[in-house]
């Protein structure tokens, strides 16, 4: 074999090469430590997204529950005539129908009879107040006198 004497274009392939080698595996390293912190995130990621669906999931099934619940009361309830709009009462609108009439005549008695009590009230008033206006100005005129 013969010894060739290695020259520098030689040498310089070599470090080419070796850095090339070099920088192929920085690059498999760096992609391998991208790939480990994905994964790590991922985790993280479907660790909170894990939670979050849970937190949904508890929020629908109260809502469940309470539409459920809220069901059971309207079923309770009678349904109404057919022209009913919101605030009316079947059952009221019955007894209306039954004693509203004489409902009216004590009502209309009623506030007659309040109408009549407010007036004796102020003219009660009115005779007090004059009683005691006149009692106040005798007073007045007797304090002067002495």
């Amino acid at each position: 074999m013969s010894s060739l004497p290695v020259t520098t274009a030689d040498r310089n392939a070599e470090l080419l090469h070796a850095s090339e080698r070099i920088q192929k595996l920085t690059m498999a390293t760096d992609a391998l430590v991208a790939r480990e912190f994905i994964l790590s995130q991922k985790d993280e990621i479907l660790n909170d997204l894990e939670s979050y669906v849970t937190a949904i999931e508890t929020e629908v099934d109260d809502a469940e529950k309470e539409t459920a619940s809220i069901r059971t009361r309207c079923a309770l309830l009678r349904p109404g005539t057919r022209g009913t709009t919101a605030g009316e009462n079947a059952e009221v609108t019955v007894l209306w129908r039954q004693h509203g009439a004489s409902m009216a005549r004590l009502m209309r008695q009623h506030s007659a009879r309040l109408v009549k009590l407010e007036k004796m009230l102020a003219s009660t008033l009115d005779d007090d107040g004059a009683q005691q206006a006149s009692s106040e100005a005798a007073l007045k005129e007797r304090l002067q006198d002495s």
